[in-house]
């Protein structure tokens, strides 16, 4: 931390919050309304006020000690001031940061001393996580795999093939067919979230629908789509979080 008045590095022990206008101002309402008014402060500074942010700053204790209670001139007064107002957003962001990192030391020290005392367990604990977990990440969009198993479909479609680059090309067929006829069949968009799982034995398509949730999932053909194409099967049924462990928008974030 630095002086505002030297700029010179203060530690701890020698740090004091001094206020521009000195706070003995308080006690004098003549005075202060004349400098208020002389200086054009709320004019210029319409929130301001003697023990608001704006007027505190970070001292030396010489520093603080030498100012005491001394009224700057004017020029300087608004000079200080309009700095102390253009940190403000800063300092109110960084407020709020310890006052969050104080209140989750209490929870934590709480959570700590209901563990100790054998008044809270591990378990109820773990419980809480998940329950919250679940209702954070509940309206997360919906993924469906999709799968079959190659030497079947190729039985049941009376398909034929000794070629190596058979299954690859094969298996683009199909999957493309599953795409168009998903597009056919619903109005919901859809994409791939991951490159098709492919082992020489079996296929599998793992589609997210950005749009619906999982309690929506009903709207989606999916019987119609095996009676269609009854090679396929829908092997999963999940949301985007239980399936990679991030939200849909932090991922798509990442991505961009």
């Amino acid at each position: 931390m630095k002086c505002f008045y030297c700029g010179k590095p203060v530690d701890f022990m020698n740090l004091n919050i001094d206020h521009v206008l000195p706070q003995s101002l308080v006690n004098d309402n003549t005075k202060l309304d004349a400098v208020l008014r002389d200086y054009k402060i709320v004019e210029n500074f319409p929130d301001f006020s003697i023990d608001g942010l704006s007027n505190l700053v970070p001292s030396g204790a010489s520093c603080n000690l030498l100012k005491s209670d001394t009224i700057f001139p004017k020029d300087a007064t608004l000079f200080y001031l309009t700095r102390t107002h253009n940190k403000l957003p800063k300092v109110v962001n960084e407020l709020e940061r310890l006052r969050t990192k104080a209140e989750r030391g209490e929870v934590l020290g709480g959570l700590s001393t209901l563990l100790e005392s054998g008044k809270l367990s591990e378990r109820e604990i773990i419980n809480i996580l998940r329950n919250w977990e679940f209702r954070r990440t509940s309206n997360e969009p919906v993924i469906i795999t999709f799968g079959l198993n190659f030497a079947d479909t190729l039985e049941m479609r009376g398909i034929t093939t000794t070629e190596p680059s058979g299954y690859a090309t094969i298996c683009d067929q199909l999957e493309s067919e599953l795409v168009n006829l998903l597009r056919v069949e619903t109005t919901n968009s859809f994409h791939y979230t991951e490159a098709s799982g492919r082992n020489g034995e079996t296929l599998s398509v793992r589609l997210v629908f950005p749009e619906l949730e999982i309690g929506e999932v009903d709207s989606l053909p999916l019987s119609h789509i095996e009676q269609l194409m009854p090679w396929w099967e829908v092997l999963e049924v999940s949301n985007f979080y239980h399936i990679y462990g991030s939200t849909y928008e932090e991922a798509i974030t990442q991505l961009q």
